[in-house]
Parts: structure tokens; C-alpha cells; sequence
């Protein structure tokens, strides 16, 4: 581990789940050095002003408690707060840290910052040498392998659970105000302190494939070696501690990134390859490679798992599971080896499954991409490294001549749609009477066609929480909010 590496917790409270379409409330952060302590001076919140066009969801509100108006009062215009967030960054050597950051919060700062006019995989920057690293997994693939490391919840369906909440309490963590962001940052940091404390081995090979090419090395050589490997992941079973064995089969490209692609090797082979179901993995051997087409079928077909690089994907080397956790796992070891010796006959017909389903899953998401609104868009495409120099002299002209910010016309259209909202949003004031007079009954207009729904189910939510007054306190705010439209 590098001596000058620096990680950068840090967590959201939004007004909704839909990374796109709804908005930030607050970013919380703290950075520590390698060792995990914090830094002294480096932590804080920042708060984001909700948008007049857009409503919050009533539920995230009331596990948040911010509302708008609090928002809009401590907090700052879209644009200013995606500044200062950047502002907090240090210069280079960082891992972005969080928990279930990478499947949530790390996709809604990239739909942030793709909005506002920066670069969208900042966080990730190999020029900055910045990585991310996503505590959840960790938790969940220690508790995998080792469960003696920290005591865990189990639902009644006999899953476990991985709740912050839950852990922090369970193992006397400090955690003094759940929802609260920068209280979650600090609990991120005790679990994974504790992790590192008491599995110091198993922290470092975790943090040491987040890197693309450790993960990439260590992808080929289980590939290579031709036997099952152990994996984690919320695609399998969760009563089996989201685990599995599975046979690492090749490494694909899809959108840009690296994958590994693995068979579940629970399942049996025999059905797999001889049912007559023509989505069965036998009725693939008679595809033809030129012509690459595979309708109506899915990975699920094959039980194939796809692994990502850079996302702290958990697949491991089978050594590191116990014979005997593999038992309480009920995984059995000697099943999946006969499995895999089957499996590895057919393996030219797996890759060329594998080959054609991947391009078209490609194909799928862009088609959904190019259906949405631009700022919906940011994985229609890279943006250009001109688009790129352009977004800079964009935000100069934010400084010196606003107006002109109009007129700058992009290569990439997605942006060139964007610019309107964007000067409407975060810089109302040098709009003219007329175009200020539009802008606000764009807001009215677009809050309208939802304001029924929304106020019907604010009605609901308010005969649910009939007795609890802070939640009912929050929902007449809003509904005041989409009353007033």
C-alpha cells in the first residue's frame, strides 16, 4: 500500500433513488490516511439545493429528514455545490470509499458531475491516481469466508444482513445518528477498521484488487488454472451467504470494460447441455460465429456470472474457503470440480455464447440510453477530449460573461440540450424577463402533471404515519411544495 494514500469516505442523502432523474441533498465526507485515521481539517457536509422543476420523494425524505427548504437554506445552487464538492478532493493518490458506493452513490456523482459539465468518471481518474473501493462487498465476502470476524444479523428467512445500522450496533461500532451522512461516513470507517484490524491479509487482498490490473492478473490466472474459484455476489443465493463456486471461463470486453466470465457450477451440467429447451446451453453449439446472432436467450440461460473490474468484484482463489465453511455454505467441493471437468469439454462453445450475448447486451443498453432525456444519457458515450476542453471554457465564461455560455455549441448533442437547463437552474438571475417567465412555467407545468400522483401518494403515506409527527411534519411540507405549483 502506498505510503501517501489518502481514502476519501464519503456518502449522499438524496431525494430519490433514481440516480438521474432525482437530486442530491447532501454529500458528507471524511479523508483518512492509509492507516484509516482521520485527517484532522478534512470533513465536512455540503448541501444541495433541490431544482424548482423537480419534486422529492416523500419516502427518502422522511428516512433523510431533509426537506427542500432545509436544503435550499444551508445548501447551494447544483452547480456551486458540484464545485465545492470537487474543491475537497485532494490532488492525487485517493481511493473513494463508501458503503454500497459503488452500485449507488459512485453512480450518482458521475450522473452529477456528467450534468453540471465535468468529467463524469473524475472519481476514477488514472491520471489522479484515484481509485474506489466499496465496503459492502467487503463485509459481505468476509463474512463469507469468515464469519467468526464480526457478528452480523440474520433475517428470519435465514439471509443475512448487511445493514449499516445493524452492524455498527451489533458489534458496538459508534453510530449515533443513522441517515445522518457524515455519522454514516464515520461508521464506514469503524467497519472497515475493524475488518482491517482483524483480517489484515484478507483487507489488503480485497484493496488490492480494486485495481484494474491486479484484478485483471488475478482473473487470468484463475482462468488458467482451470478449476473452481470462490465467489460473492448478490446473484446467488442469499441463504448461502451470497457465495458460490464457479468456473472462471474467459475474460470479455462489454462497454468499454474488462469482464470474467464464470459458470455457477451448482447447477447441473448434464441439464444444462441435453434439455430440450431450446434456450439450453446444447442448442448454442450450432450458432453461427459470422452472423453473431442469439435471439431470445439471456446469461441466466447458462448461469453465467459476469465480474467487473474496478467495481470490488469478489472472486477469489478457492484456498482461501475452509472445507468446513464450505459445509455450513452447504457448497460442495467435490461436485463442483466434477461439474467444472464437464463444463471445460464444452468450453469453445462456451465462449462463443458468451461472445454473442455480451454484444448484444451491449447493444440493448445503448438502445435504452438513447431513449431517455440527455441528461439521462451519460452512458450513450464517451465525451469527447475536444467536448472536454470546451466544458472547461463553458464554466470560464461562468465567471466572466454568463450570457455567452449560450452560444457555446458542443460536438456532442447531449450537451448541446443540456445547456439551457443547466444556465436555468444555477444561474436564474442572468435570465431575461421573458426567458425567466418561460423557465418558471416550465417548473409549474412539469410539477403539475405529477403533482396528483404525488399528492395522492403523500395522502397514503400520511394515513400510514398517522402517529408519528416528525414524519407527518415532513409530508405537509411537501405537500405544500406541490400545492403551490
Amino acid at each position: 500500500m502506498m505510503s501517501g494514500l489518502m481514502f476519501f469516505f464519503y456518502d449522499l442523502e438524496t431525494f430519490g433513488r433514481d440516480r438521474f432523474r432525482l437530486r442530491q441533498a447532501e454529500f458528507a465526507y471524511c479523508v483518512t490516511d492509509s492507516s484509516l485515521k482521520p485527517v484532522e481539517g478534512m470533513s465536512g457536509s455540503i448541501y444541495c439545493a433541490m431544482p424548482p422543476d423537480l419534486l422529492p420523494d416523500p419516502e427518502s425524505v422522511m428516512v433523510t429528514g431533509i426537506t427542500p427548504r432545509e436544503a435550499a437554506e444551508k445548501g447551494f445552487c447544483e452547480s456551486e455545490y458540484v464545485r465545492r464538492i470537487i474543491s475537497v478532493f485532494p490532488e492525487s493518490d485517493v481511493c473513494f470509499t463508501g458503503y454500497n458506493n459503488v452500485k449507488f452513490d459512485d453512480e450518482c456523482m458521475r450522473a452529477l458531475f456528467y450534468r453540471n459539465f465535468e468529467d463524469p468518471y473524475l472519481m476514477s481518474s488514472y491520471f489522479r491516481n484515484y481509485s474506489r473501493l466499496d465496503i459492502l462487498p467487503l463485509v459481505r465476502s468476509c463474512h463469507a469466508l469468515y464469519p467468526e470476524t464480526f457478528r452480523c444479523a440474520v433475517k428470519e428467512d435465514g439471509v443475512p444482513s448487511f445493514r449499516l445500522t445493524e452492524l455498527t450496533s451489533l458489534n458496538d461500532l459508534n453510530h449515533d445518528h443513522a441517515h445522518e451522512a457524515l455519522s454514516d461516513v464515520m461508521a464506514t470507517i469503524s467497519v472497515a477498521g475493524l475488518i482491517r484490524e482483524r483480517r489484515p491479509q484478507f483487507w489488503d487482498l480485497f484493496f488490492r484488487m480494486r485495481s484494474r490490473q491486479e484484478f485483471s492478473a488475478e482473473a487470468d490466472r484463475l482462468i488458467a488454472l482451470r478449476r473452481p474459484a470462490f465467489a460473492v455476489s448478490t446473484s446467488f443465493p442469499g441463504e448461502n451467504a451470497y457465495s458460490a463456486l464457479v468456473l472462471p471461463l474467459m475474460k470479455i470486453n462489454l462497454s468499454g470494460a474488462e469482464k470474467v466470465a464464470c459458470l455457477n457450477l451448482s447447477s447441473d451440467p448434464g441439464r444444462l447441455l441435453n434439455h430440450p429447451d431450446p434456450k439450453s446451453f446444447s442448442m448454442h453449439r450450432e450458432f453461427d460465429e459470422a452472423s453473431g446472432r442469439c435471439s431470445g436467450t439471456s446469461l441466466q440461460d447458462f448461469n453465467i456470472v459476469l465480474f467487473n473490474e474496478n467495481r470490488c468484484e469478489c472472486l477469489f482463489d478457492l484456498s482461501l474457503l475452509s472445507p468446513g465453511r464450505a459445509a455450513e455454505l452447504r457448497l460442495d467441493m467435490d461436485e463442483s470440480e466434477r461439474n467444472a471437468a464437464v463444463y471445460l469439454k464444452e468450453i469453445a462453445k462456451a465462449k462463443l455464447a458468451v461472445r454473442v450475448l455480451s454484444e448484444k447486451d451491449a447493444a440493448d443498453n445503448a438502445q435504452d440510453g438513447r431513449k431517455r432525456s440527455p441528461e439521462e444519457c451519460l452512458y450513450d458515450g464517451f465525451i469527447s477530449r475536444e467536448d472536454k476542453g470546451l466544458e472547461k471554457y463553458f464554466h470560464s465564461l461562468e465567471r466572466k460573461d454568463p450570457r455567452a455560455m449560450l452560444d457555446v455549441v458542443f460536438g456532442d448533442e447531449r450537451l448541446n440540450r443540456m445547456v439551457k437547463h443547466y444556465f436555468a437552474r444555477n444561474l436564474e438571475e442572468h435570465l431575461t424577463p421573458e426567458e425567466r417567465e418561460r423557465w418558471h412555467e416550465y417548473c409549474r407545468r412539469h410539477i403539475r402533471a405529477e403533482s396528483g400522483a404525488y399528492l395522492a401518494r403523500i395522502k397514503e403515506l400520511e394515513e400510514k404515519h398517522a402517529g408519528d409527527s416528525e414524519k407527518l411534519a415532513l409530508l405537509r411540507e411537501l405537500r405544500t411544495l406541490a400545492e403551490c405549483q
